[in-house]
């Protein structure tokens, strides 16, 4: 896993039932980026022979349900290479594939759990490098497109991200998550609200043209000018504030 302290569901992860030992990396560092587990999962593969197994499961929402040796027995039975967790389909899965991008088959990928040989894992993140997209799942999903020995447990195999705790409950899978469930202060989650308003804005880059264009039409023709002059304050701040790293 990739956790710089102890939130969310990070202890019960470390401490799982199953007495699955769990190699911690970027402990004590600064978080700069969801990338930044990219880069630690990559240094930590290097070290690994091609044969090795690697799951990754993120730290803060991420419960195990099985144990070592039945999680890999499955995996060996898919006869994959690599296997992201498939996201949540939601409400929202228009806008979610708008921002991340589809794999295949009409499927999310989620970065949250993944299990694959090293020697894939290896190539996969040291790939990673060279994009400057700062999102994880916007660069899994597009590298998707570019190998094919990356597959999505559709079935729920071995990951399955929920929606909620009954959802949690009911899954037989070995690893399941609820993505971004780790709780904290209402200070934390708001941090995470504008983090997401930050990071995604980009992919919304030409809507927000538009609407920003309409009002300060509307603006123009009532005569409201002190609306012309907020709507435009605001689209610049908007343009100024969000990332554009994906762009």
């Amino acid at each position: 896993t990739y956790a710089t302290h102890s939130h969310g569901n990070f202890e019960d992860l470390v401490n799982n039932k199953y007495g699955i030992k769990v190699v911690v990396l970027g402990w004590g560092t600064k978080w700069t980026g969801f990338t930044d587990k990219f880069d630690a999962v990559y240094k930590y593969s290097k070290e690994l022979s091609d044969d090795d197994i690697v799951i990754f499961l993120d730290g803060f929402d991420v419960w195990v349900n099985s144990s070592l040796k039945n999680a890999i027995d499955k995996f060996k039975e898919m006869n994959s290479k690599v296997v992201f967790s498939k996201d949540e389909e939601l409400q929202g899965h228009t806008i979610t594939k708008k921002i991340f991008g589809l794999c295949r088959d009409d499927h999310i990928v989620n970065t949250g759990m993944y299990i694959g040989y090293a020697k894939y894992i290896k190539q996969l993140m040291e790939d990673t490098t060279n994009y400057k997209c700062r999102d994880d799942q916007r660069i899994i999903n597009t590298l998707c497109k570019k190998y094919d020995y990356i597959d999505v447990d559709s079935e729920h195999i071995l990951f399955e991200n929920c929606e909620n705790k009954q959802q949690l409950k009911e899954s037989q899978a070995c690893f399941t998550s609820i993505p971004g469930g780790g709780g904290g202060t209402h200070m934390q989650k708001f941090k995470r609200t504008y983090r997401g308003w930050h990071e995604y804005g980009q992919f919304f880059m030409y809507e927000a043209a538009i609407v920003i264009t309409i009002l300060l039409i509307i603006c123009m023709y009532c005569r409201a000018y002190k609306g012309f002059c907020i709507v435009l304050f605001a689209g610049a701040l908007f343009y100024l504030l969000v990332d554009k790293s994906c762009l």
